[in-house]
């Protein structure tokens, strides 16, 4: 009876520190994330912020004029515009949302495993006090 409980203990420790090692890697998955997700959404605002540098640069006497300058402020406005506010609207945006429902789902495996490991050394436990009993 003891050396069947002394297996179950031993590949119940060994099931736990695995677990235990899963869980160290799914929580710096998850700070990792987290820190990507706060990085794109600074990335985000700065795109935002730092618009009128690349959509409103001067277009003077002394530097553009006549028909240089409307082609330039129609490519300004068109091509340019369209492009530079899909990275912060569009494809950040996306990225951003992508990166939220992997954390989502990380804290939620993260929990998984939690419960699992709690489980896990309850079990533990009342093996050792039945080899204790015996």
């Amino acid at each position: 009876m003891n050396d069947t409980i002394d297996m179950q203990i031993t590949t119940l420790q060994s099931t736990i520190y695995s677990m235990n090692q899963q869980l160290i890697q799914k929580r710096d998955e998850l700070e990792r994330l987290k820190t990507t997700h706060l990085q794109l959404e600074d990335y985000q605002e700065e795109f935002q912020v730092n618009q009128r540098y690349c959509l409103d640069p001067d277009l003077s006497r002394r530097t553009w004029n006549g028909q240089q300058a409307n082609q330039f402020d129609g490519f300004r406005n068109g091509e340019i515009k369209a492009t530079y506010k899909s990275i912060p609207d569009q494809q950040l945006d996306h990225i951003i949302f992508l990166l939220t429902d992997k954390i989502e789902e990380i804290r939620a495996s993260i929990g998984d495993m939690e419960s699992d490991y709690a489980s896990k050394n309850r079990l533990l436990s009342d093996l050792r006090s039945q080899r204790r009993g015996s």
